[in-house]
């Protein structure tokens, strides 16, 4: 079976919104997102696949298979702190 993550509690959904909200003081969505411009049905931005990189060295080195198993979490505590 994959190394999915567990269900995310109150307490890590919000830890992963701070940390995301963190992680948008530190590197500019904007900025990066310039770097590599997207078509208009891009899912994964290039800050967003930064931020899924920052999130496996987080998780000790958890596979991109479960770093995109979080995306949906992901996507939602970025799209809150904008």
């Amino acid at each position: 079976m994959a190394d999915r993550p567990p269900a995310a509690s109150p307490d890590s959904a919000a830890a992963l919104a701070a940390a995301i909200a963190q992680f948008r003081t530190l590197v500019d969505p904007a900025m990066i997102d310039a770097l590599q411009p997207c078509g208009p049905a891009t899912v994964y931005t290039p800050w967003l696949t930064v931020w899924l990189l920052v999130y496996q060295r987080l998780h000790r080195n958890a596979s991109l298979q479960t770093a995109v198993a979080e995306f949906p979490r992901i996507a939602e505590a970025h799209s809150s702190n904008k």
